[in-house]
């Protein structure tokens, strides 16, 4: 017998909500004024909602940074008021909790909700996820649409829905697209496993790639308008793109050193040496800076960067083998932090996380009748794609923290194959 109030969705989204803003009190810091890459989206959002475009500086267009989160802030700011940083805390944590609230979802699909009620719950309490709330970065809108998107595939995988619910699925996929411009190429990969795969409706596909297009192309379309360019983003591709470049040239065992060198800054809470200092991707914003201010056009160092990675491609392709530990590794995270959320805390979860995550994964592996194996498989794509695409560029740690909800999610999941949960569910 389980305790009734667990049945009801409504106490289930109330109990995420009180975990969700508990987070938020032990590992949330409210820096005050933004710093770092939030100095950004808070100049694109204020300036949105002032009614001055889209634009970091208040007179020109520019898409140095996506477009979905400034949206998303200066509609805060314009309900609640120019930087009112407590709104976005507040509504920040919300969408923590409507997260653990769809993998809750995602498991009632399969008549899991014991097992989705523990996944829920350590969802909501994720550390990472209580800091970001605080921020101005992307990392949690962003991780609530990749677990709707999940929800939605799920729901799509297990069911013929109709042709809307496909459309709001393409729509949702290219929210998260304007918001990580990365993720651009996984709906293509969707839609083909959609149709060769599980053999659905060539038309519902078609609505599932015309709704995503429509929004991308619509964004790049007006960009075009303003710049002369089809792009979603200016971004930093072509910087990440010439820090690899520059590692390429590097030997064997001097790329083992740089890695060694970032592991033990990133362990040790900051303590760097020359093989970092030189190679990292601060030091190499600076040359690249160095280089555009000499009248170095971007198009010709990112040509260059290009022919020097296939001129190395071995010690390319070896140094993308260190982009994925470096990508899910643990975060580096710049001051000012709770003194709970220390690289001691974080150390701990990050090893409990994948240690779920791994042992989800085998019972997966080796049993083949299990219930919940499209959560796996699906799950499995989204995180693959990222270890991919993030890999062929300079990875920074914190583009793996949206994702950290599906290691659980897969470990999780394989709780479900253990005896006691599976007669516990009957």
């Amino acid at each position: 017998m389980g305790i009734k109030i667990f049945k009801n969705k409504v106490a289930v989204l109330g109990i995420l909500i009180c975990l969700a803003f508990i987070n938020l009190a032990l590992f949330g810091f409210n820096p005050a004024p933004p710093s770092g890459d939030s100095v950004d989206y808070n100049a694109y959002a204020k300036n949105l909602a002032l009614g001055n475009g889209y634009t970091d500086d208040g007179s020109s267009f520019s898409i140095y940074r996506e477009p979905g989160y400034p949206f998303f802030i200066s509609l805060i700011y314009r309900t609640f008021g120019i930087e009112n940083f407590k709104a976005v805390k507040i509504i920040q944590t919300l969408f923590l909790a409507l997260t653990a609230f769809i993998v809750y979802l995602i498991f009632n699909l399969y008549d899991r909700k014991k097992v989705g009620l523990i996944a829920a719950f350590l969802t909501a309490a994720i550390p990472s996820y209580g800091f970001y709330a605080s921020h101005l970065n992307p990392e949690l809108p962003f991780a609530f649409l990749l677990i709707l998107l999940l929800y939605l595939l799920l729901r799509i995988c297990k069911n013929d829905e109709n042709l809307l619910f496909y459309a709001i699925t393409g729509s949702v996929f290219a929210g998260a697209a304007l918001t990580r411009s990365f993720i651009v190429f996984l709906p293509f990969l969707i839609g083909s496993g959609l149709r060769i795969i599980l053999h659905k409706k060539i038309k519902s596909v078609i609505i599932f790639y015309l709704a995503f297009l429509l929004l991308i192309l619509g964004w790049a379309s007006y960009v075009h308008h303003k710049t002369g360019v089809w792009a979603i983003t200016q971004g930093r591709v072509e910087l990440h793109l010439y820090a690899r470049a520059v590692r390429s040239t590097l030997s064997y065992k001097k790329n083992v050193a740089y890695l060694y060198s970032w592991v033990k800054r990133s362990a040790l809470g900051g303590e760097e040496d020359k093989n970092f200092t030189n190679y990292e991707i601060w030091a190499l914003i600076k040359k690249y800076g160095d280089l555009t201010r000499h009248d170095y056009p971007a198009e010709r160092i990112k040509a260059e960067s290009i022919a020097t990675i296939l001129h190395n491609p071995g010690h390319y392709l070896f140094g993308n083998v260190i982009e994925w530990v470096k990508l899910v590794f643990i975060e580096h995270l710049y001051p000012p932090i709770s003194l709970l959320l220390n690289r001691y805390v974080r150390a701990i979860f990050y090893a409990l996380l994948y240690g779920l995550f791994l042992f989800g994964s085998i019972q997966f592996l080796k049993n083949r009748d299990q219930k919940l194996r499209p959560i796996f498989w699906l799950a499995s794509i989204f995180l693959l794609y990222n270890w991919i695409i993030m890999s062929f560029f300079d990875a920074v740690p914190r583009f793996n923290t949206p994702y950290l909800v599906f290691y659980l999610l897969i470990g999780v999941a394989g709780l479900a194959n253990l005896k006691p949960f599976i007669k516990h569910e009957q």
